[in-house]
């Protein structure tokens, strides 16, 4: 079984770098998420996908407010496209409790968000839905079948665990015209 974890790492343009399209939009206060085997070898992106194929970065908006006096913390994760912040969220339920993630345009456009190896290959970024629960574990799930973890962390060694927040038992929210059931977030534990 691959063991796949997430990363969101803090931002730091020399070694992960945005376009230059995407970078002038971006707050500088952010994180890069990312997969990483268990194993460490291999490296995946975490994108917004349109359906003509072209790729957006996924990022942690850092909230500022946290500055180690609370125990839990918020933050939000955005996709850059075509420059702009766009609210990446939990909008539909398929078969065995697995919710999927979109980022939804100011048009309400749906766009994927996957996860992409060195190779171009693309995988699926599910949300395993707990019912009584509102925070759920978001995996990659491979082509055949295999699912694995994640985690985050920054170059400081800050820990953010990517979930799904839900709203309440069978509850609904619109963003841009399209109906959601929960956010995607960032959490970091002092």
């Amino acid at each position: 079984m691959k063991r796949i974890l997430v990363f969101a790492f803090s931002s730091f343009s020399l070694l992960l770098p945005c376009s230059a399209q995407v970078q002038q939009n971006i707050p500088n206060e952010l994180g890069i998420v990312k997969g990483l085997s268990h194993q460490q070898e291999t490296l995946y992106d975490i994108k917004a996908i349109k359906n003509d194929g072209t790729q957006y970065n996924v990022n942690v908006i850092i909230d500022k407010s946290c500055d180690g006096s609370r125990d839990i913390c918020i933050h939000s994760v955005r996709a850059f496209i075509d420059g702009k912040e766009t609210p990446v969220k939990v909008v539909s339920e398929e078969n065995g409790a697995r919710l999927t993630i979109k980022a939804i345009t100011g048009k309400g456009e749906l766009v994927d968000i996957k996860g992409i190896d060195k190779a171009g290959k693309l995988v699926d970024l599910k949300v395993f839905y707990k019912p009584g629960s509102q925070a759920h574990n978001i995996k990659l799930v491979h082509q055949d079948g295999t699912i694995t973890g994640k985690k985050g962390f920054d170059k400081n060694g800050e820990i953010y665990h990517i979930k799904a927040l839900t709203i309440s038992e069978g509850g609904i929210k619109t963003v841009n015209g399209v109906e959601y059931f929960g956010d995607v977030k960032a959490i970091s534990i002092h």
